[in-house]
């Protein structure tokens, strides 16, 4: 059982994570003889790091998750739900304070990290098998979820643009921030009412295929906006609204170029079989 879903997770995170740390070293290596900017010992030290482009380091994390989360589930058939729910919420918590206060982490794939990141998966587990189909309670969970996200920027906003003094110590915008944790519970909680019969594992793996590539995406535009605009286009914009903007622009390109990433990894894979030697390497 245990082996079946080391198995499988290695198909769905693992090889995303080998082949984009592939993808992206190269992009800063080549940025790196371009630019001048990074030296190829800063490219090598970002991939031990877990971090060999800003966004990667969640899939890196996310392998430590995966590694935990049968031991995670084994507690919880030792310890019975009710027990377990509470444990899940107070680890939530106690996670998040822990490292909302926590200087920066080092190491993405550092254990303690993904250690913290289970109060997550757990109180997931714990709010899908809780909560009640009701479409009135998706709909309310959704949009309270969706406020504490904009209530949580325009704190983000004050602090770091109009108070620049920087007087507010923490973070409001980091996976850990209460208010990042409040409104994501919220929105699982909406996931979990939806009484809907359609499956959407297929629109799953294109925001996952998206925000692979959003780093990318996200590049390019930066490259490419300051040539139309100028070199201080984004001081001239207010940065309440651009990054908005900006990050819808992105999102919609990167989805769009989705399906084209199954399709030409789909096609490798086919003629190379990739997946299955590597599978193969990972049982050795």
């Amino acid at each position: 059982m245990t082996g079946e879903f080391y198995h499988k997770s290695f198909q769905r995170v693992g090889i995303p994570t080998i082949i984009f740390t592939i993808l992206y070293s190269a992009l800063n290596i080549v940025a790196t003889l371009v630019n001048q900017d990074l030296g190829i010992r800063d490219v090598l030290v970002k991939i031990v790091e877990g971090r060999p482009y800003y966004h990667m380091w969640y899939l890196y994390m996310l392998i430590g998750v995966y590694t935990l989360a049968p031991w995670v589930l084994r507690l919880k058939n030792e310890i019975g739900e009710r027990l377990f729910a509470k444990v899940s919420v107070t680890f939530l918590i106690v996670g998040s304070l822990s490292m909302w206060t926590t200087e920066k982490v080092r190491l993405a794939w550092d254990i303690g990290m993904s250690f913290c990141y289970l109060g997550y998966f757990a109180v997931g587990y714990v709010i899908r098998k809780r909560i009640r189909k009701s479409t009135v309670l998706a709909v309310i969970a959704l949009s309270l979820g969706v406020l504490v996200e904009i209530l949580n920027g325009l704190i983000n906003y004050e602090i770091s643009v109009v108070r620049t003094d920087q007087r507010f110590p923490f973070a409001a915008v980091q996976p850990f921030s209460p208010l990042v944790v409040f409104s994501s519970v919220l929105i699982f909680v909406a996931f979990a009412a939806i009484d809907v019969k359609t499956s959407f594992a297929k629109i799953a793996g294109l925001t996952f295929n998206a925000y692979l590539i959003h780093g990318g995406v996200a590049r390019f535009v930066f490259q490419i906006v300051p040539r139309l605009y100028g070199a201080h286009w984004a001081s001239a914009l207010d940065c309440l609204y651009w990054p908005w903007i900006v990050g819808i622009i992105v999102f919609v390109i990167s989805l769009a170029l989705s399906p084209l990433y199954d399709a030409i990894f789909g096609f490798i894979d086919k003629r190379l079989s990739i997946t299955g030697k590597l599978t193969h390497l990972v049982k050795l």
